[in-house]
């Protein structure tokens, strides 16, 4: 389960890098042949575009089809049609039909945000949003308060204790107090976070103590 926690963490990495190659190749055209070789690499040294189909190969294998299988499915294909377009380009050869790229972004863009729908519950990448807060301004044009809403609409606190949590089993002591305190400012009332605040931040001041006596 961990592996493939950080296979998902990975996968939105990876897609936002492809995101910003497609992005600069639809508003600059002259320095396509660059960017293109750029996402898409080669055999020995892949690019992102091809990094991100394997690892949504490795985490949705036909074998194995999540619930949400279908989005899944249609975001590997709108992948695929897109590494062939911009190969049959790369070759100096029309690529006919290549979707426009603004539109296909658009589209994988509202596919992600079902996956990670999906996964709302993916610790891994529930770190990954609250460490890169403009990524989710970026990808949907939602502050992070607004996408853990969506992602737990009856306890959008939620999202910050799972967080919480996996910080804290990680030993990072700042890291779970900050998720457990942003949780109490939406809940004060949570009760889960106001003792685990309590506790954490007693643990964080008896560090700073030790430190400061070596």
């Amino acid at each position: 389960m961990g592996r493939r926690d950080s296979l998902l963490r990975s996968l939105v990495s990876d897609y936002l890098l492809v995101r910003q190659g497609c992005l600069a190749l639809a508003s600059e055209p002259a320095a396509a042949r660059a960017e293109l070789e750029q996402l898409l690499g080669d055999e020995r040294l892949p690019g992102p575009l091809s990094q991100l189909v394997a690892t949504f190969n490795l985490i949705w294998s036909p074998a194995t089809q999540p619930e949400f299988a279908d989005a899944a499915r249609l975001l590997r294909l709108e992948l695929l049609k897109l590494h062939a377009s911009l190969s049959m380009e790369l070759l100096g050869r029309a690529a006919a039909g290549r979707p426009e790229l603004g539109e296909l972004v658009a589209r994988l863009d509202t596919l992600l945000l079902e996956l990670v729908q999906g996964e709302a519950e993916n610790p891994l990448l529930l770190r990954l949003f609250l460490e890169q807060p403009g990524l989710s301004v970026t990808l949907w044009d939602k502050d992070l308060a607004q996408l853990f809403a969506e992602l737990f609409p009856h306890t959008p606190e939620a999202g910050y204790l799972i967080a919480a949590k996996s910080y804290f089993t990680a030993h990072r002591l700042k890291e779970a107090l900050a998720a457990y305190e942003q949780a109490l400012a939406i809940n004060p009332a949570q009760e889960e976070a106001r003792r685990k605040s309590y506790v954490i931040s007693g643990m964080v001041r008896d560090a700073a103590a030790r430190e400061g006596e070596d």
